[in-house]
């Protein structure tokens, strides 16, 4: 294939692959937005809680108004708690699972199925497909194996860049985790060799002779 073919080509993978593309966007943000609901007012409920907690320490058996009390102050939190549930997690739910049967419908589409045909299955997909495409055009690659390498190296060598950050990042903190482990052997050290003070109790008597 001569470069316009081989662009051609890579655009009916494009359009092959965007339909999956689209439902596993669409399935990943909502399951973010699910994530964002469940924490949506953590704090603050946890806290009404724990007033309620202690309140029900203050629980007083003979006053007919002391579990009243404390059961009206469970309501605020028990509210939210429901509210968030049917206003934003429940509906997020049965979303994810549209977004799931969807994504499920475009897998098995036809179009899609067919397009993997001879076509290395670890690039069939449309960011990676989007990349060749792109290699082909800035003519940086005349053939498709030239991509698929090319693709491939530039993926080996963002993966070894992110291990040598994740590497740094450890041993940078091992670093940190040490001089705090100094700095405290270094003071216990310190308070063990300090002189005590003693103290002398009692009363000494002078015998004069």
């Amino acid at each position: 294939m001569d470069r316009n073919e081989l662009l051609n080509y890579l655009d009916q993978k494009r359009m092959e692959t965007a339909g999956v593309a689209q439902a596993q966007q669409t399935l990943s943000d909502d399951k973010n937005r699910l994530e964002n609901a469940k924490r949506k007012w953590r704090k603050t409920i946890i806290f009404l809680w724990i007033l309620v907690g202690i309140s029900f320490f203050g629980y007083n058996p003979s006053d007919p108004n002391s579990l009243g009390g404390i059961l009206f102050g469970a309501i605020l939190p028990a509210g939210l708690m429901i509210f968030k549930y049917f206003k934003y997690i429940k509906p997020l739910n049965e979303q994810i699972t549209k977004d799931q049967a969807k994504l499920n419908e475009e897998l098995n589409n036809p179009v899609y199925q067919n397009g993997k045909n001879g076509f290395p299955e670890k690039f069939y997909n449309y960011g990676d497909v989007y990349l060749l495409w792109k290699l082909v055009s800035e003519n940086r690659a005349t053939t498709l194996q030239e991509a698929f390498n090319l693709l491939e190296t530039q993926q080996y060598r963002a993966n070894q860049m992110a291990i040598q950050e994740q590497i740094k990042a450890i041993q940078e903190d091992t670093a940190r985790s040490a001089k705090i482990a100094a700095v405290a052997s270094t003071v216990s050290a310190v308070n063990s060799t300090r002189p005590r003070k003693v103290e002398v109790s009692g009363t000494i008597n002078h015998h004069v002779n």
